[in-house]
């Protein structure tokens, strides 16, 4: 008998090179396709992603300077470093300002630690980790435990908020600002179980996700796809077409704040909490650096913001 695939969720294929670097990734459900090549270094330097239909390609390219920093990344512009802002001077890994199709200026505190650029304010606690973001349109706060684990979230807009109570990576309470309470339940990464207070039935549903561990495709208890995502090569969402968003910020999830590489989405002010620090999808940079330096051997690893 034949198995036959009903509701299928994804139908990626990847391919590498000798040493493990990705050098094509595929959705054959799209019939859309993205090629990746890197310099002497193993850095990426190309993307070129083919669209159904044959339309495109479209590409992405990137330059590097001697430490690693982007000069270049041609959906942003240059990039500049070395900058001073309010009387700080940037280290040399810290992006200060950015020229070509996005203009911004960046600063930073004497810790190193991203302050303001592009539209945002960013506070930051006694040990380095942000508890206010502030975009101009949005705000996102954060609570953290005597283990500088995150346990509370604040998200607000004109005339609308939502709280979240975290435990570990396994359970969120929600509240949203009309009074409903949501209970969500994670089961070891791969399903959201939700109880809203007032309803007498469950929600499941089920995370499908990429080579990286990025969410891609949500279904519900029968199968069914409900939502997907798709990210560039840096994490930023795009339409699920894998053509640019007008406004990545503005394709969240009804399900769960968890995509690329698993991380939590910060929709509201279009960040990434990866635990440790916060990453900014649009540079392909961290607005803090890294306390640890991964390799000291490497001079690469000396770039404690990538």
């Amino acid at each position: 008998a034949a198995l036959s695939v009903v509701n299928q969720a994804t139908n990626l294929g990847f391919t590498y090179d000798a040493i493990g670097n990705l050098k094509t990734r595929k959705d054959y459900q799209l019939s859309a396709s993205e090629t990746f090549d890197y310099d002497d270094l193993n850095r990426l330097e190309v993307v070129t992603t083919s669209l159904a239909g044959g339309t495109g390609p479209l590409k992405t390219e990137v330059h590097y300077d001697a430490l690693g920093n982007i000069k270049y990344k041609s959906d942003v512009g240059s990039y500049g470093y070395n900058g001073s802002c309010n009387g700080v001077t940037a280290g040399p890994h810290a992006v200060t300002n950015t020229t070509g199709n996005q203009n911004a200026k960046y600063c930073y505190d004497k810790n190193g630690n991203m302050v303001s650029g592009s539209g945002k304010k960013i506070r930051y606690t006694s040990f380095d980790k942000p508890d206010l973001i502030d975009s101009g349109i949005a705000k996102t706060e954060f609570v953290y435990g005597p283990d500088r684990a995150r346990i509370r979230r604040i998200d607000s807009k004109p005339n609308q908020s939502l709280t979240t109570y975290y435990m570990g990576g396994i359970y969120e309470k929600v509240h949203d600002s009309n009074g409903q309470i949501k209970h969500k339940h994670y089961i070891a990464d791969v399903a959201v179980v939700t109880q809203t207070e007032g309803e007498s039935t469950t929600k499941e549903n089920y995370l499908h996700k990429d080579h990286l561990g990025s969410v891609v495709a949500i279904t519900d208890s029968t199968g069914n796809v409900i939502e997907r995502a798709s990210y560039d090569p840096w994490g930023k969402k795009r339409l699920t077409s894998w053509r640019p968003a007008p406004d990545y910020t503005a394709l969240a999830s009804n399900i769960t704040t968890r995509g690329f590489t698993g991380h939590e989405n910060l929709d509201a002010v279009g960040l990434i909490h990866m635990n440790g620090r916060v990453y900014d999808q649009n540079l392909g940079r961290f607005l803090s650096a890294d306390p640890f330096i991964q390799n000291p051997y490497n001079s690469q690893s000396l770039n404690r913001y990538t």
